[in-house]
């Protein structure tokens, strides 16, 4: 696997990555996304050793740190964060965006693990990803959840969006209960050579290794919601003084702030969600 350190920043070119011995369905969706994401379409012989490459296959579509899967994959999982049960209620996530189902908005989704979990616990989620790569796995993904009994509910409450958050937050047109920011906070000194999981390392080399986190959260009290709900690195420090709450997990720390405590003016013309204020 690459390491993150030596990848272009901001963002590395990706192509499609068309295997064979292929099928017609195959071949016919790595044109498909070719036109929509104007990408160039390459074979394994002329495949850039360790470029990215955006790679559909009979299993979906999946995103190659380089011409081998082996080199690493990524790829959107609806099952890996469908959760249920009594101890769903008590995950740091879930008691940090609220009890009662709501309008939510997950402003950076990268993979979609927290979009399908949020949208697991009930709530209707639009997904908000800049990269147009990233969206097209989560499109691709919920596509085929649509099709399948154990996912269709989760991937009919979860909408995807290739949009600038910091544009799209304030002219949303109805507020969300809850705006939810994970946002790609600067990579750590690391004491070993271990990298980041594969995931984290493919979306540092698609979209760059760090994101306005500032710019983000006074996107976010800007789009009329409610309360704001910040992932963090145990370590980090909140992002603003005025934190209400914070749940935290094993690997993160979920920072919970009441938009009513900035003062934010409502956006005129701005709709308010009807499910009312999200309890805790």
């Amino acid at each position: 696997m690459q390491d993150p350190e030596k990848s272009p920043s901001p963002s590395e070119a990706v192509a499609i990555l068309l295997l064979r011995p292929d099928c017609e369905d195959t071949k016919g969706r790595a044109q498909e996304w070719a036109h929509r994401l104007d990408l160039p379409v390459v074979e394994p012989e002329t495949a850039a050793a360790q470029g990215l490459h955006l790679v559909p296959t009979k299993e979906g579509l999946e995103l190659w740190a380089g011409a081998r899967r082996h080199q690493g994959v990524g790829h959107v999982d609806f099952t890996r964060r469908m959760e249920s049960g009594p101890g769903v209620a008590q995950q740091p996530l879930h008691r940090a965006v609220g009890k009662r189902s709501g309008f939510v908005v997950d402003a950076t989704a990268g993979f979609g693990d927290d979009a399908i979990a949020l949208a697991g616990f009930g709530h209707r989620v639009l997904a908000l990803e800049q990269s147009p790569i990233m969206a097209a796995l989560l499109e691709e993904a919920k596509r085929r959840a649509e099709m399948d009994r154990q996912t269709a509910a989760i991937a009919e409450r979860l909408q995807i969006e290739c949009a600038d958050a910091c544009q799209k937050l304030p002219q949303l047109e109805l507020a969300p209960d809850v705006v939810y920011l994970d946002p790609m906070y600067p990579e750590p000194e690391r004491k070993s050579r271990a990298l980041p999981r594969i995931e984290i390392q493919l979306l540092r080399r698609l979209v760059g290794k760090n994101q306005e986190d500032e710019a983000l959260f006074e996107a976010a009290l800007r789009s009329g919601a409610r309360r704001i709900v910040v992932k963090r690195p145990l370590s980090a420090p909140p992002l603003h003084e005025k934190r209400a709450a914070h749940h935290q997990g094993k690997l993160a720390r979920y920072d919970v702030y009441d938009v009513a405590a900035f003062e934010p003016p409502r956006p005129e013309g701005r709709s308010s969600s009807a499910k009312g204020r999200i309890e805790t």
